[in-house]
């Protein structure tokens, strides 16, 4: 029993109060916070450090090191699953889970990306290319196509793609800016 209520606790208490430090001062949403509160990495660290531990009790003659090594391993497997298998409806349930199917972005709008968006665009699905070439980027506007000039790779370019939202009423395909 005390097993349980030790894994609960790291679980349930230790973890949510490491990630609401950790993410202390971030532009992070209440809402992002707890989902990560609840899905946050299980461990490997925790299961390293432990196993060095354990064996370094077990060589001193405490069998509790044995103890040790198989709790935080049966924490780190309840956790994955339990957390892992819920994470979906959790997202859910905080409001930010993306619809199923929210589009594309694809990374380059060479000649090969402009085939794959022109058919996802003739599917209904929503794409846009992302490339910090302005000859691709100028050719992908005038096919018509949705443009981002920029590093495909940054984090705010990958924001200013909005997939899954449509473009607002009057913004051309093509957004060089």
């Amino acid at each position: 029993m005390a097993g349980v209520l030790t894994g609960a606790a790291l679980a349930f208490v230790v973890r949510p109060l490491n990630v609401l430090v950790g993410t202390f001062g971030t532009e992070m949403s209440l809402r992002e916070k707890l989902f990560l509160c609840w899905v946050a990495p299980r461990g490997i660290v925790a299961a390293a450090g432990a196993s060095l531990v354990a064996d370094t009790l077990t060589r001193s003659g405490l069998e509790i090191g044995n103890e040790l090594r198989a709790m935080v391993f049966l924490v780190i497997a309840v956790t994955v699953l339990v957390q892992g298998l819920t994470a979906g409806f959790v997202a859910q349930l905080l409001g930010l889970r993306l619809p199923a199917h929210s589009g594309y972005a694809l990374l380059g709008a060479n000649a090969l990306a402009r085939t794959y968006a022109r058919i996802f665009r003739a599917a209904g699905d929503d794409v846009v290319l992302l490339d910090s070439s302005p000859e691709a980027c100028r050719e992908a506007q005038a096919e018509g196509l949705r443009v981002i000039y920029g590093d495909g790779l940054s984090e705010s370019m990958l924001a200013r793609a909005e997939i899954g939202f449509p473009a607002p009423p009057g913004r051309p395909t093509g957004d060089s800016a």
